[in-house]
C-alpha cells in the first residue's frame, strides 16, 4: 500500500480549504434533495463482519437510490473500549471500505477505532467516504464518556473542516460532543455546515440528548442534524454497575434526523429498533426560509461578548481547523 499511504500523507498535511468545499458545492447546485440512509442495529462480533454488514448497506442504499449511508460511533469492529476487547481498523481495511463506496456509488460516514501516532493509543474516530471512493474526512472523538473511555481512549484536539458529499456540505462530531454547543457551533454554524452528522453510543439513562439536545442544535446553528446510534437491545459493556444501579442496560436507540426547525423528520420508533430508514436533505441554495425567522449565527455577537464583560478574549480553539487532526490516519497497525 505504499502509494495510497503517500497519497494519505499528502492529504494529512494539506486539509481541503473551505474555499474546495465551496467550488465542489458549486458544481452541485443542480441536486435539490438528497436522500440519505440511517441505520441502527446491534454490533457485529467482529470487523470482518461489520465489513460485509457495509456491504449489505449500501447494496440497500444503492437500490433505494439513497447517495449517502450514515453508521454509529465504532461500526467498524464493534462498540468496545474495555483495553483488552478494542479492536482498531487499518489502512487496509479502510481501504476496503473506500472500494465498496466507489463500487456501489453510495458515500458512507462511519465509526471506528483507529491506533495512531504511537502503539496503544487509541481513538474513536469517523471516517467520510465520497461516492467516488475518496475519504474526504477524519475525526477523533473530542469528549470521552466515562472512566472506561477516558482511561482507554485518546481525545480529539480539533473540529475537523467540513466536506461535500452529494452535492451536501456537511461536518461530523461523536456522540457526547453534541452535549457540548461550543462544539456544535464550531462544526455547524463557524464553518456553515448544512448537515451535522453524529455517529452514537447513547444509553437508556440519557433519552434526553435522543429527544430534546439534537433538536436545540439544529435550531441554534440552522442546520440538519442526523443522530445515528446503537439499537436498545444492544447491552453496554463498559459502563460501571453504579450507573444502572447494579444492572446492566443497552444503548437507548432512537437514530433520526432533525431539520432546521428542530422537528424530527425521520426516526426509528423505540418500538421497532433495528433496520435501515431515509430521509431527504436539500443541497446548499434550496432551504434559506428559516434564515430571517431564528437568525441566531447572524446575531451571535461573539466579537463583542467579552468587551462587554471587560475581557480580552483569547484564541478559540475553535476558531480555526486548518491545523486539525489530519484527514487520514498513520496508522501504526497496517
Amino acid at each position: 500500500f505504499t502509494s495510497w499511504k503517500k497519497k494519505l500523507k499528502k492529504m494529512e498535511s494539506s486539509p481541503r480549504p473551505s474555499s474546495w468545499v465551496d467550488r465542489q458545492l458549486s458544481k452541485k447546485q443542480n441536486l435539490k434533495q438528497v436522500k440519505i440512509g440511517i441505520w441502527q442495529g446491534i454490533a457485529a462480533s467482529s470487523s470482518k463482519d461489520s465489513f460485509e454488514k457495509i456491504k449489505e448497506l449500501l447494496e440497500m442504499c444503492q437500490k433505494q437510490q439513497a447517495e449517502i449511508l450514515v453508521l454509529p460511533e465504532m461500526f467498524l469492529g464493534g462498540y468496545h473500549v474495555i483495553k483488552n476487547k478494542i479492536k482498531p481498523i487499518g489502512v487496509a481495511m479502510l481501504k476496503d471500505v473506500a472500494k465498496l463506496a466507489k463500487k456501489f456509488k453510495v458515500g458512507i460516514i462511519f465509526g471506528s477505532c483507529t491506533e495512531e501516532y504511537e502503539e496503544g493509543s487509541y481513538f474513536s474516530t469517523v471516517f467520510a467516504v465520497d461516492q467516488m471512493g475518496e475519504i474526504v474526512a477524519k475525526y477523533h472523538k473530542r469528549h470521552l464518556f466515562g472512566t472506561e473511555e477516558e482511561n482507554n481512549l485518546m481525545p480529539g484536539k480539533q473540529i475537523p473542516e467540513p466536506f461535500v458529499i452529494a452535492g451536501l456540505r456537511i461536518n461530523v462530531l461523536i456522540s457526547w460532543d453534541i452535549e457540548f454547543p461550543e462544539d456544535v457551533r464550531a462544526a455547524a454554524d463557524d464553518h456553515r455546515a448544512q448537515l451535522l452528522v453524529v455517529p452514537a453510543a447513547n444509553t437508556k439513562p440519557y433519552d434526553h440528548i435522543n429527544d430534546y439536545i439534537i433538536k436545540a442544535r439544529a435550531l441554534e446553528t440552522e442546520s440538519f442534524i442526523i443522530y445515528c446510534n446503537w439499537a436498545e437491545t444492544q447491552t453496554c459493556e463498559h459502563l460501571p454497575p453504579e450507573m444502572c444501579g447494579g444492572r446492566a442496560f443497552g444503548f437507548n436507540g432512537r437514530s433520526s434526523c432533525v431539520n432546521k426547525k428542530g422537528k424530527f423528520i425521520a426516526r426509528f420508533h423505540p418500538d421497532d429498533p433495528h433496520g435501515l430508514i431515509f430521509t431527504q436533505i436539500p443541497t446548499v441554495g434550496h432551504d434559506d426560509s428559516l434564515h430571517h425567522i431564528f437568525q441566531y449565527p447572524d446575531n451571535k455577537r461573539i466579537e463583542h461578548l467579552f468587551k462587554d464583560l471587560g475581557l480580552s478574549p483569547e484564541p478559540s480553539p475553535y476558531a480555526s481547523s486548518r491545523h486539525a487532526s489530519s484527514v487520514l490516519p498513520s496508522f501504526v497497525t497496517t
